[in-house]
C-alpha cells in the first residue's frame, strides 16, 4: 500500500497468500489513512524490488494513476522504474480505479514497460470483478503486438495495438477493396519469444 512511502505485508520479500497473510494484508489496508500524495514510480519500483535480480514477479497496480509526488509524467516514471524491471522478469498489470483515472499515464506506462492496462472504474465494484480480474492475471501478455493484412486493407483502427492478454478479445476495424478471403496475422512477443498467429477472415 503506497502513498509516498509504502507499507507492506510482509515487510520484505513476498509471501504465499495464506489465511494469516491475507488477514494481515486486509488489516493493513483497513487501517491505512491516505497520506495525500501518490508516488506511482516509487510504488512500482518498490514492488519490483521485492524480489532479487533475475527473479520473476507479477506487479499489480490498482489506483487512479495520477502521480502527485516523485516523477509526474509517464516517460519519467518509466525511466525510474525501467532498470528495476529489466533486472527482473516483471509482469506488470495496471488497473485504473477511482472516480478520475489518468488513462494517459497508465496506458503510457503499460506501453513503455511492456505491461497491460485496463480501466475497471466503470465496470462495477472490484468485488464483483474479482474473478474476472484474477483470471486475467493468470493469462500471459502478448507484448508489442502488430497486425498484418493484405495491401487492399486500409484505414485500420486502432493503428497501434496495446499489449494484450492471451485469449483477450480486441476489435480492429478497417476498409477493404477486395472480396476474396484473406488471412490476418498477429505478431508480438510472448514470454520473451516471437509469437505469430494467422487466421482466415
Amino acid at each position: 500500500v503506497c502513498d509516498s512511502p509504502c507499507e507492506s505485508v510482509p515487510k520484505t520479500g513476498v509471501a504465499t497468500a495464506t489465511g494469516q497473510v491475507v488477514g494481515d494484508a486486509i488489516s493493513l489496508v483497513n487501517a491505512r489513512k491516505p497520506g495525500g500524495a501518490s508516488d506511482v514510480g516509487g510504488a512500482l519500483r518498490a514492488a519490483a524490488e521485492r524480489v532479487p535480480a533475475g527473479a520473476p514477479v507479477q506487479v499489480v497496480y490498482l489506483g487512479d494513476g495520477a502521480p502527485s509526488a516523485g516523477e509526474l509524467s509517464a516517460a519519467s516514471i518509466a525511466a525510474r522504474v525501467r532498470s528495476a524491471c529489466e533486472q527482473r522478469k516483471v509482469d506488470l498489470r495496471l488497473f485504473g480505479v477511482g472516480s478520475s483515472v489518468d488513462e494517459v499515464t497508465l496506458s503510457g506506462l503499460a506501453k513503455a514497460l511492456s505491461g497491460s492496462y485496463d480501466n475497471v472504474s466503470s465496470s462495477g465494484s472490484l468485488a464483483e470483478q474479482a474473478e474476472v480480474l484474477t483470471t486475467g492475471l493468470r493469462a500471459p501478455l502478448l507484448v508489442a503486438p502488430s497486425i498484418e493484412v493484405p495491401s487492399d486493407v486500409s484505414e485500420l483502427e486502432p493503428r497501434t495495438l496495446p499489449n494484450l492478454r492471451l485469449g483477450e478479445e480486441f476489435v480492429v476495424v478497417g476498409k477493404r477493396a477486395g472480396s476474396a478471403p484473406f488471412n490476418v496475422t498477429l505478431r508480438g512477443r510472448l514470454n520473451g519469444a516471437a509469437y505469430t498467429l494467422s487466421r482466415p477472415v
